[in-house]
């Protein structure tokens, strides 16, 4: 580098392979965590246990209680009532 540049970087410590969500789809004040699913048309609570957590991309590793493919609510949504009837429709992009 010449005289008054910087670099930045990231050393992996630890890697995994699994379901991975993102931190706004985890209610980590309960115990265990957990993550509002949308089933059958109506959400739910679902205890997860969690693996590798990447908190710089916001990501957590979820190794059992859900699987890939789960519909999860994330941000403000995780405030709907847990048996609330939904419809998950596609937004035009």
């Amino acid at each position: 580098l010449a005289a008054g540049l910087f670099a930045a970087g990231r050393v992996i410590l630890q890697s995994a392979r699994g379901v991975v969500i993102p931190t706004s789809a985890l209610d980590s004040k309960a115990s265990p965590p957990t993550v509002r699913r949308v089933r059958g048309g109506r959400v739910e609570s679902v205890p997860v246990s969690l693996g590798v957590r990447d908190d710089l991309a916001e990501r957590v590793q979820v190794t059992s209680g859900i699987a890939f493919g789960d519909t999860l609510l994330v941000g403000a949504a995780m405030t709907t009532p847990i048996g609330t009837n939904v419809r998950i429709t596609r937004g035009d992009r």
